[in-house]
């Protein structure tokens, strides 16, 4: 966590420096700015990685709320984000907000080394709540389980990575909106994101059944907003309060999916992963950068061939048969953990 939040440091310090060492702009600007957008990356993947490892052995009674608040945190982030970018841009030029985040995040990482001994003594804790975990392997074809988890992780990173890029090229095209009008509009994803990162989170802690049973609505709601996105369920193709709903029902989606998806991979984890928190929080991760990297590229130039309703119609299928799949299965298993 502290060579993650010092990583992060590092690359918006390079960030606001990199007009200042290559004043000439032009490629020499656009390779610096790209280094240091790839070490912000690394010490990104770092702190979210130890951070839920780290909820996952010190709050094991309470983790889905814990795991919940931690996402309500990145959803308030890229609500507030932009704002506070816009502003420190107009105040104080390109430099300004980089600077003040490479600050934050110095402070935050110092904070971390007064907080190493005090952090160290977790591990008792996961082992009791993992030996829990463990009493319920028996539940049924959990090998089954955690791959259409890790499916419905990286379906929701392909989705989320493509979404906004997509629907906004339309929105401007066929709505005629502007590019400000768009950002107000898909700011309602960080909203509902946070609001039920928080839901989601309690609603975890429940029972044992609850992680899989939100999963399963998750895919649901996902392939209803990709409905409505595209149009297949108004009277009108491109019907603006159509995409509107589809947007605010993504940022719901994703965290009906994202908040459960490492709880239920630890309680269906094969025996040699489920005594590792960080291999399944990597493993969970990686899963949702690699949909977020290929979303991208292999829908946008699709989108540009077939057209937007078509690729989120698409998407659409997916997630319902996803949650076709998954939700007879998880229901089954959670009726009988019961």
């Amino acid at each position: 966590l502290l060579v993650g939040l010092l990583l992060i440091s590092l690359a918006f310090a390079g960030i606001a420096a990199a007009p200042l060492l290559v004043p000439g702009g032009g490629r020499g600007l656009w390779e610096a700015l790209l280094g240091a957008l790839a070490v912000g990356g690394v010490g990104e993947g770092l702190v979210e990685m130890n951070a839920n490892v780290l909820i996952l052995e010190l709050f094991p009674d309470v983790s889905g709320q814990m795991l919940g608040l931690a996402e309500a945190a990145v959803g308030l982030g890229s609500i507030c984000g932009p704002l506070f970018g816009g502003v420190a841009f107009a105040i104080g030029g390109f430099s300004a907000g980089a600077s003040a985040v490479a600050c934050v995040t110095l402070l935050l990482a110092l904070s971390c080394l007064t907080s190493l001994s005090t952090l160290s003594g977790g591990g008792a804790a996961f082992v009791e709540d993992d030996e829990e975990a463990s009493s319920g392997a028996d539940l049924g074809p959990d090998q089954l389980v955690f791959a259409l988890v890790l499916l419905g992780t990286f379906l929701a990173g392909a989705i989320t990575s493509s979404y906004e890029p997509l629907a906004s090229l339309h929105a401007v095209n066929d709505f005629g909106w502007s590019l400000a009008t768009v950002g107000v509009v898909f700011s309602g994803y960080g909203v509902t994101y946070t609001a039920v990162s928080v839901l989601a989170g309690r609603w975890c802690d429940s029972s044992r059944a609850a992680p899989r049973q939100c999963f399963s609505c998750g895919a649901f709601v996902a392939a209803l907003s990709s409905f409505l996105s595209s149009g297949s369920l108004t009277a009108r193709p491109w019907d603006p309060a159509a995409l509107i709903c589809g947007a605010l029902l993504l940022g719901a989606a994703d965290a009906l999916l994202l908040v459960p998806s490492l709880i239920v991979l630890r309680q269906c984890a094969p025996g040699n992963w489920r005594d590792s928190n960080s291999s399944l929080v990597a493993l969970d991760q990686s899963v949702y950068a690699l949909g977020s990297a290929f979303g991208p590229m292999l829908l946008l130039p699709v989108g540009e061939l077939v057209g937007f309703r078509c690729v989120m119609a698409g998407i659409a299928s997916a997630s319902a048969a996803l949650g076709l799949v998954s939700a007879p299965l998880m229901m089954r298993l959670g009726s009988v953990s019961e």
